[in-house]
């Protein structure tokens, strides 16, 4: 929904756009107010208006859901303890949480980045080791979960070991 979204901002961003007019800024919670407090031509703002009830439309269910999954990790305490990192929020915490079960299935730390696809692959020929790509086995979405929030760790203001 969130990337239905924001295709949804950028198809609005591009009708004004095409017009000689530039929306600034990039948080979806205010694209509205920006859009509204530019002065554009009454045709083009009959042509956005629709495509506005949509959006808020869809912020709005977004919203509902993310009420309600905040709602569902109250009974898991081990999300709150992975949303303490930077990037980490209620997705990523309860998604890795559900996928990873019971920890105590893997025996050292780093076999949990095995499990999900994040260790290189390795080819050994006597005494030369070479090390590849990651092997991009187990579950993507999760994989995808979290190279999103490393990244969002790295560009947070706020300093963390993880960070560091």
């Amino acid at each position: 929904m969130v990337e239905a979204r924001t295709k949804w901002i950028n198809t609005v961003r591009g009708l004004p756009r095409s017009f000689g007019y530039k929306v600034s800024g990039k948080s979806p919670h205010t694209f509205a107010e920006r859009v509204d407090q530019m002065e554009l031509p009454g045709e083009l703002r009959t042509v956005v208006e629709p495509l506005f009830e949509q959006l808020d439309l869809l912020s709005g269910e977004i919203t509902r859901r993310n009420e309600h999954l905040e709602e569902l990790v109250k009974e898991l305490p081990e999300v709150d303890h992975l949303r303490e990192i930077p990037g980490v929020g209620p997705v990523v915490a309860t998604y890795f949480v559900l996928t990873i079960d019971d920890p105590r299935r893997f025996r050292h730390s780093r076999d949990v980045a095995s499990f999900f696809g994040l260790r290189p692959s390795v080819r050994e020929s006597a005494s030369v080791t070479h090390f590849g790509r990651i092997t991009k086995e187990g579950d993507p979405e999760m994989r995808r979960l979290l190279v999103q929030a490393a990244h969002a760790c790295l560009h947070t203001k706020a300093d963390s070991e993880l960070k560091t």
